[in-house]
């Protein structure tokens, strides 16, 4: 019943990117980044702040739905990238292009699956206002858009990676200024 909507695969795809490239293992530094990092930073706020207020609500759900919707345009280059890269370069530079493809294409949809989620969170928090609940929703949302913060500058950082080795294989014609 559920099938269509199942975002089971999203996540574990994301968290399967968060392996060392040559170890293939889970490092802690990873984990105490991506997730430590914004519940200790949800909690703070939670405590400073308490829940969100419609200013900040507003903010946010701006942030996450361009971002969102910048993201899906995103998926379409790195499917045009990718098949692209399934016919240029030898064969070890096109594993390393795929590679780095298939886990920001992960990261990608792990991050539009988490605005989403932000942005019904933001609703419900501003629905339930200062009480213990609105509290543990806000937190959520903090939690949340520093994941997402974070999982955005890996993705920046990746399509950096893919993108520059294009620029930089121009055909040897220096830039005018």
């Amino acid at each position: 019943m559920f099938a269509k909507v199942d975002v089971r695969t999203i996540i574990t795809g994301h968290l399967s990117t968060l392996v060392h490239a040559k170890t293939k293992r889970v490092l802690p530094d990873d984990i105490i980044l991506f997730f430590g990092v914004p519940a200790a930073l949800a909690i703070g706020a939670v405590l400073l702040q308490g829940g969100i207020s419609t200013t900040l609500a507003t903010v946010l759900a701006t942030v996450h739905a361009i971002t969102s919707g910048l993201m899906f345009n995103l998926l379409v280059v790195i499917y045009e990238v990718h098949d692209r890269a399934k016919r240029v370069g030898g064969e070890s530079v096109r594993s390393v292009r795929m590679r780095l493809l298939d886990e920001t294409y992960r990261n990608v949809s792990f991050l539009i699956l988490t605005s989403i989620t932000a942005l019904v969170l933001i609703v419900v928090a501003v629905f339930l206002g200062e009480g213990i609940c609105g509290r543990i929703v806000s937190g959520s949302v903090y939690f949340l858009s520093g994941v997402f913060a974070l999982t955005l500058l890996m993705v920046l950082k990746r399509t950096h990676t893919l993108l520059n080795e294009d620029f930089s294989a121009g055909d040897g014609d220096k830039p005018s200024a």
